[in-house]
């Protein structure tokens, strides 16, 4: 089951072709990543870090953009789990604009979970694997 959020495109997000700045896409990504650590925990993602001693940081990024965005814009953002290993998990988002069915923008992230002290791969803790477990999609379903 896939995560869903809505974003409003600012001003600040906008580069001179008045389109959002393509790493914004990355800022975007990372704070529904939040929102959905939050929605699940009832905590934020850096009380978490800080309680559980673990991150995720991105090693690897891939991006696909067929659709711009605009100031004054809303996204419609899916992130979905599409594979969870030992020390890593891969999320896909997917950016709508409203009411249309094709994806405007995809974005597939690699986060390592690391141990907070050392910054070293950490496996990841089993109430993280049960909550991105429950939104695994197997075939991965948002394209």
């Amino acid at each position: 089951m896939a995560f869903e959020a809505q974003l409003y495109i600012r001003f600040h997000h906008v580069d001179f072709a008045q389109v959002v700045y393509f790493p914004k896409f990355f800022d975007y990504c990372h704070q529904v990543f939040e929102d959905f650590v939050q929605a699940e925990f009832g905590k934020s993602y850096r009380c978490l870090m800080e309680e559980e001693g673990v991150g995720f940081p991105m090693v690897h990024a891939e991006a696909d953009f067929k659709k711009t965005f605009s100031f004054g814009d809303t996204a419609r953002v899916l992130l979905e789990v599409i594979s969870l290993g030992k020390t890593s998990l891969k999320c896909r988002y997917a950016f709508f604009h409203p009411g249309e069915e094709s994806c405007a923008a995809v974005i597939t992230l690699v986060g390592a979970c690391v141990s907070m002290q050392g910054f070293r791969p950490t496996p990841i803790p089993e109430r993280w694997r049960n909550m991105l477990g429950r939104h695994l999609q197997n075939p991965p379903n948002l394209l």
